[in-house]
């Protein structure tokens, strides 16, 4: 049998003692969105994979939030544009990761 199999590791980098860098695994199923863990496999037809690191800017000030956040956005969004495609709707890649910079701007201008 087929398996679609991932493991997800991260490093602190030089600069920092704790590591801010976020990992996301997803399943998007045509009826929910299952958040997976950092190690595991699947059949590749259980749905839709999603992988991403999000690095925490090797040393910049607060880059464990601006990687938390673009994670949380990926796992927010990813699902909507997933069913706009279904409807017939799409939001282009391009404008994805510009909304997606936008709202990590945004969010860590309000910090």
């Amino acid at each position: 049998m087929e398996k679609v199999t991932w493991s997800g590791l991260t490093h602190p980098g030089r600069f920092r003692k704790n590591n801010e860098d976020s990992f996301l695994a997803i399943n998007l199923s045509g009826k929910e969105v299952q958040l997976l863990g950092k190690e595991g496999s699947a059949a590749p037809a259980e749905g839709d994979y999603v992988f991403a690191v999000s690095d925490g800017m090797g040393g910049a000030n607060s880059g464990e939030f601006a990687s938390r956040i673009a994670v949380d956005f990926i796992t927010r969004k990813l699902p909507e544009s997933f069913r706009l495609g279904a409807t017939g709707l799409s939001q282009g890649y391009h404008d994805f990761l510009t909304e997606l910079f936008e709202e990590v701007n945004k969010e860590m201008a309000s910090m």
